[in-house]
């Protein structure tokens, strides 16, 4: 009996896991290789996984809207010779180059109001290339571009198929890999100026010498 007794007075003491709030979700909760290669994109995801800070980057843009442009598994194997002969930092700017930070009914909202296309920033932020996907809208099909919008712009991808579509993210299938067009001009503005003076002081001192010398 005082057995049972110390092991009552056990049970009251410890507290009781029923009621107990759970765990909270770890800090950019979207698994979003699990959800990319559950919905047709199992080879983009492998790249995603296995490139380093390119998860985290989809990961934390989830929290506040993300839209991915997933190339199907044929494309990315198309793709594949390219890819590997790009350096660590050109793979993770390329995949990068498909997500945007940007909920899909803000980019539809655009769209059906008389925007023929729209330039959306994407998550690579111009590191290797032209950091801005060209959207176009024609009778409710998407087509895009990584080059800015003109009248030989070229038509890079296709939207196929709409895989998730929630509130915080948006995957859409797409044909062929995006690939960023050539780095815009106010991406190297710093560079620019850094030249235009170095050749003007060249200029100037070239004045001088001619000045002395004759």
């Amino acid at each position: 009996m005082q057995f049972a007794g110390a092991i009552l007075l056990l049970l009251l003491l410890v507290p009781c896991a029923e009621g107990q709030p759970p765990e909270a979700t770890p800090a950019g909760g979207l698994a979003i290789e699990q959800i990319l290669s559950k919905n047709g994109c199992g080879a983009f995801a492998g790249l995603v996984a296995a490139t380093a800070g390119v998860g985290q980057a989809l990961r934390e843009q989830g929290d506040a809207g993300l839209t991915v442009f997933c190339p199907d598994d044929g494309a990315v194997a198309a793709f594949a010779p390219r890819f590997s002969s790009l350096t660590a930092a050109g793979q993770a700017a390329l995949l990068l180059h498909h997500g945007l930070a940007a909920r899909s009914a803000e980019l539809e909202r655009l769209l059906t109001h008389g925007h023929r296309h729209i330039e959306v920033r994407t998550l690579d932020g111009g590191r290797w290339g032209y950091g801005v996907v060209t959207i176009w809208y024609y009778g409710g099909a998407m087509e895009l571009s990584s080059s800015p919008p003109s009248l030989t712009t070229p038509v890079e991808a296709r939207v196929t198929s709409t895989v998730v579509y929630n509130d915080r993210l948006t995957v859409y299938l797409i044909d062929a890999v995006l690939v960023p067009g050539p780095p815009a001009l106010f991406d190297y503005s710093d560079t620019l100026v850094t030249i235009c003076v170095m050749l003007g002081l060249w200029m100037l001192v070239l004045g001088s010498c001619g000045a002395i010398c004759s």
